[in-house]
């Protein structure tokens, strides 16, 4: 946790093994930004990646990010990200931008927000978006 102090960061919640579809995408806008900015070693990234989530298995993870276990749902709790129709335990899938002095600069809850700030148009995309936010946060 210590390589992320000073970076901007982008988190992932999720729900963990039920839910792998989201950390796979998020594994690719990761990849994808790494490749923009032409960045071949984690201590160069200008952003970081890390998922959170209450249920996972180290063992199936595959993932470029690294992956923190929140077993009782308190970081989407402080958040206020926790999702009532998951017993407030999980998080809404969600994205949460905060910039290098720790400050909250972008949310987006996958599905709640489509149509609103991302769409399947070609430039308005969510993968689109999370690359803006990127270098948003890249400055």
């Amino acid at each position: 946790m210590k390589s992320l102090i000073g970076h901007s960061v982008m988190v992932l919640l999720f729900n963990g093994l039920h839910d792998q579809t989201i950390p796979s995408c998020f594994n690719r806008l990761r990849s994808s930004w790494l490749s923009e900015k032409n960045v071949d070693g984690h201590d160069d990234e200008s952003v970081k990646f890390l998922g959170i989530t209450p249920n996972y298995n180290d063992e199936f993870n595959n993932y470029d990010f690294p992956i923190l276990l929140d077993e009782g749902g308190h970081i989407a709790k402080q958040l206020k990200l926790l999702d009532p129709l998951g017993g407030c335990v999980f998080p809404l899938t969600s994205v949460v931008a905060f910039d290098s002095q720790g400050v909250e600069r972008a949310r987006l809850k996958l599905g709640y927000d489509y149509g609103h700030l991302y769409d399947d148009s070609e430039d308005n995309n969510l993968q689109s978006q999370l690359l803006q936010l990127c270098k948003y946060l890249d400055g």
